[in-house]
């Protein structure tokens, strides 16, 4: 009948069941195990990237935070003329991002972790400046309207 057979559960009841429930019941707790496992992990990493997030930028200047998932966020924009102060603070060691490049503006900074460090953009003129880690595996811009 079924490759999971068992002892039987009730003496009136002579047909051999799986061990453990039905298959159905079987598959339906396998399933409901994953999806809270599931559940778990990601409020688990939503709530350290909360943590990570938003790293101080005072005084009009920009924000982007460095993560083991790369800068965030991965594009600003700013107005001609605006202030193009961007302040990166590294709050992972487990990233490769441990430096910036902009390539546009020649601009080849180390990021200590947890300390933040500024990197000025022209706004003058409107254009896209790209800015990657040291490997070039993760890749952001900033867009100056």
């Amino acid at each position: 009948m079924t490759p999971f057979v068992g002892v039987s559960v009730g003496a009136h009841d002579n047909a051999e069941r799986p061990i453990g429930g039905t298959v159905p019941d079987m598959i339906r707790s396998t399933i409901f195990a994953f999806v809270a496992a599931a559940a778990a992990l990601s409020a688990s990493a939503c709530s350290k990237a909360s943590q990570g997030e938003g790293a101080a930028a005072t005084d009009g200047a920009h924000a982007v935070t460095v993560t083991d998932k790369g800068f965030s966020p991965t594009s600003l924009t700013l107005q001609r003329g605006e202030k193009g102060d961007i302040v990166f603070t590294r709050t992972s060691d487990e990233t490769c991002a441990t430096e910036v490049i902009f390539p546009e503006l020649n601009v080849k900074e180390s990021l200590p972790l947890k300390k933040p460090v500024t990197i000025k953009v022209p706004t003058e003129n409107s254009r896209t400046f790209s800015f990657t880690c040291g490997m070039g595996m993760y890749k952001s811009q900033v867009v100056v309207r």
